[in-house]
């Protein structure tokens, strides 16, 4: 069974270029252009195997949502780059 990668990013081409990076390489890729836009995923049915956050975002930037995952404990273990 394919990774699944959740890359969060607010700009679209980085976005591509990532998916386009991780499906070239096995991964099935999730998209998301917020951090809070991110949740529908990281608190789904099927949650992300890793998380791939852009750090300079508006409202809530990517430091912030990896301190938020990792306070929690049912999203704790979920690895943050």
């Amino acid at each position: 069974m394919k990774k699944l990668v959740l890359v969060v990013d607010d700009s679209e081409i980085v976005l591509n270029k990532a998916t386009e990076a991780l499906v070239g390489r096995g991964y099935e890729v999730v998209t998301a252009v917020s951090a809070s836009a991110a949740d529908r995923y990281i608190y789904g049915d099927v949650r992300p195997d890793v998380i791939i956050l852009d750090v300079m975002m508006p409202y809530l930037d990517g430091d912030q949502k990896a301190r938020m995952l990792k306070a929690e404990r049912s999203t704790r273990d979920i690895p943050v780059l």
